[in-house]
Protein backbone atom coordinates (compact mmCIF):
# COMPACT_ATOMS: atom_id res chain seq x y z
CA UNK A 1 0.00 0.00 0.00
CA UNK A 2 2.85 2.36 0.86
CA UNK A 3 4.43 1.85 -2.62
CA UNK A 4 1.13 2.61 -4.35
CA UNK A 5 0.70 5.83 -2.36
CA UNK A 6 4.28 6.98 -3.08
CA UNK A 7 3.89 6.14 -6.80
CA UNK A 8 0.61 8.04 -6.98
CA UNK A 9 2.10 11.13 -5.33
CA UNK A 10 5.15 11.08 -7.62
CA UNK A 11 2.94 10.59 -10.66
CA UNK A 12 0.80 13.57 -9.73
CA UNK A 13 3.89 15.72 -9.30
CA UNK A 14 5.21 14.81 -12.72
CA UNK A 15 1.86 15.48 -14.39
CA UNK A 16 1.52 18.86 -12.69
CA UNK A 17 4.46 20.45 -14.52
CA UNK A 18 4.23 20.70 -18.27
CA UNK A 19 7.35 21.66 -20.17
CA UNK A 20 6.65 23.82 -23.20
CA UNK A 21 8.59 26.06 -25.52
CA UNK A 22 8.24 28.96 -27.92
CA UNK A 23 10.33 30.66 -30.59
CA UNK A 24 9.97 34.45 -30.74
CA UNK A 25 11.13 36.77 -33.54
CA UNK A 26 11.39 40.52 -33.81
CA UNK A 27 13.67 43.52 -33.71
CA UNK A 28 15.27 44.52 -30.44
CA UNK A 29 13.53 47.70 -29.33
CA UNK A 30 15.26 48.21 -26.00
CA UNK A 31 18.50 47.15 -24.30
CA UNK A 32 19.27 47.58 -20.62
CA UNK A 33 22.27 46.80 -18.48
CA UNK A 34 22.96 47.53 -14.83
CA UNK A 35 26.23 48.02 -12.96
CA UNK A 36 25.15 45.47 -10.34
CA UNK A 37 25.39 42.54 -12.76
CA UNK A 38 26.98 41.58 -16.06
CA UNK A 39 23.77 40.71 -17.89
CA UNK A 40 22.26 42.37 -20.91
CA UNK A 41 18.46 42.66 -20.97
CA UNK A 42 16.66 42.83 -24.32
CA UNK A 43 13.07 43.54 -25.26
CA UNK A 44 11.77 42.78 -28.75
CA UNK A 45 9.10 44.74 -30.56
CA UNK A 46 6.96 41.57 -30.44
CA UNK A 47 7.39 40.61 -26.77
CA UNK A 48 6.14 42.13 -23.56
CA UNK A 49 8.89 40.96 -21.19
CA UNK A 50 12.66 41.28 -21.19
CA UNK A 51 14.99 38.30 -21.38
CA UNK A 52 18.45 38.43 -19.89
CA UNK A 53 21.54 37.38 -21.79
CA UNK A 54 24.33 35.96 -19.68
CA UNK A 55 26.99 34.86 -22.15
CA UNK A 56 29.37 37.11 -24.06
CA UNK A 57 28.42 35.55 -27.39
CA UNK A 58 24.67 36.08 -26.91
CA UNK A 59 25.33 39.67 -25.83
CA UNK A 60 27.47 40.22 -28.94
CA UNK A 61 24.79 38.80 -31.24
CA UNK A 62 22.15 41.03 -29.64
CA UNK A 63 24.26 44.19 -29.80
CA UNK A 64 25.23 43.57 -33.44
CA UNK A 65 21.61 42.89 -34.42
CA UNK A 66 20.42 45.99 -32.55
CA UNK A 67 23.03 48.21 -34.20
CA UNK A 68 22.20 46.85 -37.66
CA UNK A 69 18.43 46.85 -37.16
CA UNK A 70 18.27 43.11 -37.86
CA UNK A 71 15.60 40.67 -36.70
CA UNK A 72 16.54 38.18 -34.00
CA UNK A 73 15.00 34.88 -32.99
CA UNK A 74 15.21 33.29 -29.59
CA UNK A 75 13.87 30.07 -28.20
CA UNK A 76 12.60 29.77 -24.63
CA UNK A 77 11.89 26.49 -22.89
CA UNK A 78 10.07 26.28 -19.59
CA UNK A 79 7.00 25.23 -17.71
CA UNK A 80 3.96 26.35 -19.70
CA UNK A 81 5.82 28.87 -21.91
CA UNK A 82 3.78 28.87 -25.12
CA UNK A 83 3.39 32.58 -25.86
CA UNK A 84 5.82 35.39 -26.78
CA UNK A 85 3.79 38.17 -25.19
CA UNK A 86 1.37 38.68 -22.39
CA UNK A 87 3.41 37.89 -19.31
CA UNK A 88 3.54 34.81 -17.09
CA UNK A 89 -0.22 34.71 -16.55
CA UNK A 90 -0.68 34.26 -20.30
CA UNK A 91 1.89 31.48 -20.75
CA UNK A 92 4.87 33.77 -21.30
CA UNK A 93 7.91 34.15 -19.02
CA UNK A 94 8.64 36.32 -16.01
CA UNK A 95 10.37 39.62 -16.75
CA UNK A 96 14.16 39.29 -17.09
CA UNK A 97 14.11 35.50 -17.35
CA UNK A 98 17.50 34.25 -18.58
CA UNK A 99 17.67 33.00 -22.15
CA UNK A 100 17.74 29.24 -21.79
CA UNK A 101 18.06 27.98 -25.34
CA UNK A 102 19.28 29.95 -28.38
CA UNK A 103 19.45 33.43 -29.91
CA UNK A 104 20.26 34.13 -33.54
CA UNK A 105 20.16 37.09 -35.91
CA UNK A 106 18.76 37.14 -39.45
CA UNK A 107 20.44 38.78 -42.40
Amino acid sequence: MKNILVGTILGLGICGTVSADVTCSGKIRNINTYPSDEKLYILLDTTSHYISLNTDISKSVALAAFAAGKTVNFHMVGANITNCSGGPTNNSWDNSTPLNHYLNANT
